[in-house]
């Protein structure tokens, strides 16, 4: 499941937790760069892991031009599964302003 969430909503902290249980806590949360907006991705099953072929890379059928467009996107999903693996793995670290754990 992909959705978009508004950070400021007052339900928002209530939706993420209703989905976390939904999915077995397997939630990744994408923040836009102010903080707007988070995409949040829900599965069942396996977990969100980098080393799945494919999760993060360039879909086959999109061309170059816009693949180049769409890359920022793709940065910040990278990113929050890489805090997401550092914080299961017990790294603290402070997340940048693209991601939320």
């Amino acid at each position: 499941m992909v959705l978009n969430l508004h950070f400021d909503h007052p339900d928002y902290d209530a939706f993420l937790d209703r989905i976390g249980r939904s999915f077995q806590q397997n939630v990744l949360v994408v923040s836009d760069s102010d903080h707007n907006n988070s995409i949040v991705f829900a599965r069942k099953g396996r977990d969100f892991q980098l080393d799945q072929g494919g999760l993060v890379r360039q879909p086959h059928a999109l061309d170059g031009g816009a693949a180049g467009q769409l890359q920022r996107a793709f940065d910040r999903i990278k990113t929050a599964l890489l805090h997401q693996r550092d914080a299961e793995d017990g790294v603290a670290m402070r997340l940048p302003a693209c991601t939320q754990p």
